[in-house]
């Protein structure tokens, strides 16, 4: 569902729950995404992994977050960009976690895992403007940059996912974004084709600041157990993953490795486990790898048991999310 949709539903009285939002102006009036999910009255589940584009281009959506953030492991079919105004938090892409602060640019392309962290207690708000772009359109950008300045790799990204900014570039990046988040808000007369042009501009001023090397892109935060444990759960997805085979694997207790667990995704193991095997057969349909092949990949017994958790996760078959996606 469309967020649009979602305000329309909104303002209509159509919602029963809503959780983790304070009040329903918090989403119509700043376009808030970051809630668990909401319940229409035809008993329909809304999460915040299950929103779609509104734009065949592009959205833009302005985010301020004071609280601990309470989305979980998630992968969409779309580019998100998230652009970094003020806060001091980590965030976890795939098995990697990354230290964000103000003028950080995250990448996350379609299919990657990812979520915020839990955050301490903190005076600083966590402020970000993030940005969704259709995969057919990044995917033409970059074949015509590449076309024109025959570079054989999207030089964006470049295979990082969070850039550094600051200065000039941080100022040129702030205006860019500044405008579209006002064309979103109070569209105009050839909007679409106005963002489609701004995202354009944003592309290249990336493209030049790393031509001139005034861009850096961040390394994933040295290795400790946390990170070591959830590279051991993406490793063998495809195997019968227990408390008890992570607790041995590491010589550690079982109540260690659920103390880990509860400190920093405030959700359990295999909650956990099963959001990344879900993620990662997302992944695989957009990869157009056959149905019957994904349930043994993601460790799923058999493909009614992948099946019911896809249903229960996303509220869509498998089937559908791949028609969607095709």
């Amino acid at each position: 569902m469309k967020l649009s949709e979602i305000e329309e539903l909104i303002k209509l009285n159509k919602i029963n729950i809503i959780y983790d939002i304070k009040t329903i102006n918090e989403i119509v009036n700043q376009k808030r995404t970051d809630f668990l999910g909401i319940l229409t009255d035809d008993g329909s589940y809304i999460g915040y992994k299950d929103i779609e584009m509104n734009s065949s281009f592009i959205d833009a959506h302005d985010m301020i977050d004071s609280e601990k953030d309470t989305v979980t492991l998630h992968n969409h079919g779309f580019y998100e960009i998230i652009f970094c105004k003020s806060g001091n938090i980590q965030y976890l892409i795939e098995d990697k976690r990354y230290n964000i602060q103000k003028g950080n640019i995250i990448i996350i392309p379609p299919g990657a895992s990812h979520r915020p962290l839990l955050r301490e207690a903190s005076k600083e708000t966590y402020h970000r403007t993030v940005i969704w772009i259709n995969s057919n359109f990044y995917n033409q950008c970059s074949k015509m940059l590449k076309l024109t300045e025959k570079v054989e790799h999207d030089p964006i990204s470049n295979g990082h996912y969070v850039l550094q900014t600051s200065g000039t570039l941080y100022l040129q990046v702030e205006q860019i974004i500044e405008l579209l988040l006002k064309e979103k808000t109070h569209p105009n007369p050839s909007s679409e084709f106005y963002c489609y042009s701004l995202f354009v501009q944003l592309y290249c001023l990336f493209y030049r600041a790393h031509c001139y090397n005034n861009v850096s892109y961040s390394k994933p935060e040295k290795t400790i157990l946390l990170d070591e444990i959830l590279h051991y759960i993406s490793s063998n997805l495809s195997q019968k993953i227990t408390i008890k085979s992570i607790a041995d694997h590491f010589h550690i207790s079982e109540s260690s490795v659920n103390q880990l667990f509860k400190k920093n995704f405030d959700t359990s193991v295999y909650k956990l486990i099963t959001q990344k095997r879900l993620t990662t057969s997302k992944k695989l349909i957009m990869e157009n790898v056959p149905l019957k092949e994904i349930p043994h990949q993601c460790g799923f017994s058999d493909y009614s048991v992948f099946y019911k958790a896809f249903i229960k996760e996303y509220k869509i078959s498998p089937k559908e999310f791949k028609n969607y996606n095709i």
